[in-house]
């Protein structure tokens, strides 16, 4: 080709008129005032602007599209009933469980600015206090959200982080799949599929921590860049120490599984690989070691509260079987699934204990069948596809549980029932496991997609279904539901009528109320002799009368309630009339009368303190 032909300029702008070419003549005279309509620059600038814009729009990368995309589609399902009333609406099923949230996103930030122990609190349980590194707390998120917090609230922050998850969860599984597949659109589908799967919107009822799941396909991604020789032994042991402290402040049941499987997976990947690379994976073992190392140092403190200064926190062998994934949950889709969750309603409320936020396991049909055809078509054959299909294994035989359980049926026993027993084991919900076969089956899929030639019309169909398939079930009922926050404690009423750091006893008790929010929304001006961030009751309350009975939601004896109000030098009784019960009946056979007070029940324990 010529260079003229090349120029992207008409041969009679290059060269004037053609002669004797009336034609030419006609196309290159100058337009007049009239055929312009207008003003003579009007057209010139406006291509200009155009060629401005799709220039900006070509610098654009890539991957600032897919998060965009992300978001946005995140926005519109886990956000879609909470993001225009994000102070008074949970992007959630309700309950006590995001209170517990709400309030790590203020109490970290709290603490720190006065002075306290972030990691043990005298605010709940007082005066004996409660151990904050054994409960599920997101230090991590509360402290990067603290700007919101202090400004606009908790409920708020829990929002925004509810509705970043799944989006940054995506965006970083697509990073990944990029890596692996070469392939823009098939990443972008791996990274959907990872980042908005069954088990992230089962989560996103109520369990924050184990939502934020960005940071796993990061530590695939960075051992990957290592192996590769991409970045250097230091940028890679300071990168992976940082990746492992931020998850240790996110959620330590996942920083503690993607270890162990992470280092099982090294393991294997040393033989699988081909022989140049062995002494390589090798090499990475040690040095992901080194980097464990250098995150035990710095995450020591909360180490330290967590596993040492009461001892490690016993767990409990039932929960590998009341929480182990059901076999059919694998194929049936639950509640959290926009397609068929009426269908099989009557099915899938026996996974799990009906535990929504458990039934976690859903894949679909068609994508099992995707990731199959391109495993037994090619992926076998590569070490990807084996290290996939052996994360799919060991992922799926854990979450089983310690009995293989079909459609609420126990069956047979599995291994992890000879690991139920063993510390940290005990403590880990089996059914959460599944996630690991997630990610390897988003991997798997998008490197089918990704794959030239071939039926592409016919792959891209069945995994479009599955997709479908999938895409998840954003009813009001699971997430949007009001928050329960009185105008007691939603506005300054409260000052009027409570007295800084005095106790006060909000019934029902312990996670039948969400006093944890309430608390959370006064900046902590009250305390509580009761609380629900912790799945237990401490030893010092655990023996006290009427304890048990409370948190158990029942009211005990007058003379009992009496004594425990006494002994905990409370203050003030708060009664949430949406589920008073018997409470008021009681209150009043301890000579208690109270008042209704912007939304609460409020009874005043010493008039003298007025």
């Amino acid at each position: 080709m010529s260079a003229e032909a090349g120029s992207g300029q008409p041969a009679a702008e290059r060269h004037g008129p053609a002669r004797g070419s009336g034609l030419s003549a006609a196309v290159t005279k100058p337009p007049s005032h009239a055929e312009r309509g207008g003003n003579a620059g009007e057209h010139p600038r406006a291509a200009a602007a155009q060629h401005r814009v799709r220039a900006a729009l070509a610098r654009v990368p890539t991957w600032l599209w897919a998060l965009a995309f992300y978001l946005v589609l995140a926005t519109m399902t886990i956000g879609w009933f909470a993001i225009s009333h994000l102070g008074s609406v949970c992007a959630c099923d309700g309950g006590s469980d995001p209170a517990i949230f709400m309030w790590s996103m203020s109490w970290f930030p709290h603490a720190i600015a006065h002075g306290l122990n972030p990691f043990y609190t005298h605010e709940q349980w007082a005066p004996t206090g409660v151990n904050l590194a054994q409960a599920p707390m997101m230090p991590v998120a509360a402290l990067a959200m603290a700007p919101v917090t202090a400004l606009y609230g908790p409920i708020v922050s829990y929002n925004v982080v509810s509705i970043l998850s799944p989006a940054l969860a995506a965006f970083t599984a697509y990073l990944l799949c990029r890596r692996l597949v070469k392939r823009e659109l098939p990443a972008l589908v791996g990274g959907f599929l990872f980042g908005f799967s069954s088990y992230e919107f089962a989560q996103l009822l109520g369990h924050l921590p184990l939502v934020f799941i960005c940071l796993i396909p990061v530590m695939v991604h960075l051992a990957l860049r290592r192996v590769d020789r991409e970045i250097s032994r230091t940028a890679y042991l300071l990168s992976m120490a940082l990746v492992l402290v931020l998850q240790l402040g996110l959620s330590t049941e996942w920083l503690a599984e993607c270890v162990m499987l992470g280092m099982l997976m090294l393991v294997v990947a040393r033989f699988l690989a081909p022989q140049p690379q062995r002494g390589r994976i090798l090499g990475l073992i040690g040095e992901t070691i080194a980097a464990g190392l250098i995150a035990i140092v710095v995450g020591s403190p909360f180490l330290y509260y967590a596993a040492i200064s009461e001892g490690f926190l016993p767990g409990s062998s039932t929960l590998s079987n009341t929480f182990g994934l059901d076999l059919a949950n694998l194929i049936f889709p639950t509640v959290t699934t926009w397609l068929g969750h009426h269908d099989f309603v009557t099915l899938s409320t026996k996974f799990t204990a009906e535990d929504k936020a458990e039934t976690d396991g859903y894949l679909s049909i068609a994508i099992i069948i995707a990731f199959s055809i391109w495993f037994f078509s090619e992926g076998r054959r590569s070490v990807l596809g084996k290290m996939l299909a052996i994360v799919i294994t060991i992922s799926i035989v854990m979450a089983l549980g310690a009995h293989l359980h079909v459609a609420g049926i126990e069956t047979v026993a599995l291994p992890y029932n000879w690991l139920k027993n063993i510390p940290v084991f005990d403590n880990i919900v089996p059914s959460r496991i599944v996630l690991f076969a997630v990610l390897a089956i988003a991997i798997g899929v998008s490197a089918w997609l990704a794959k030239p030639g071939g039926h592409v019309a016919a792959r891209w169909l069945l995994v479009a279904a599955g997709i479908v398939m999938v895409f998840p079930n954003v009813d009001a009922y699971l997430f949007g539901q009001p928050v329960h926050n009185p105008r007691f404690f939603a506005t300054n009423l409260y000052r009027r009528y409570l007295t800084r750091n005095e106790n006060v006893l909000v019934l029902p008790y312990g996670h039948y109320d969400i006093s944890t929010l309430w608390q959370a929304e006064t900046g902590f001006y009250f305390r509580l002799p009761e609380g629900y961030v912790l799945g237990m009751i401490p030893p010092a309350f655990e023996k006290q009368p009427g304890v048990v009975e409370m948190v158990r939601g029942h009211p005990p004896p007058a003379p009992v309630l009496a004594a425990f109000i006494r002994r905990h030098d409370v203050g003030d009784v708060v009664v949430d009339p949406t589920v008073a019960e018997r409470w008021p009946r009681v209150l009043a056979r301890i000579g208690l009368h109270g008042q209704s007070v912007g939304g609460v029940i409020l009874y005043p324990v010493s008039a003298a303190k007025r």
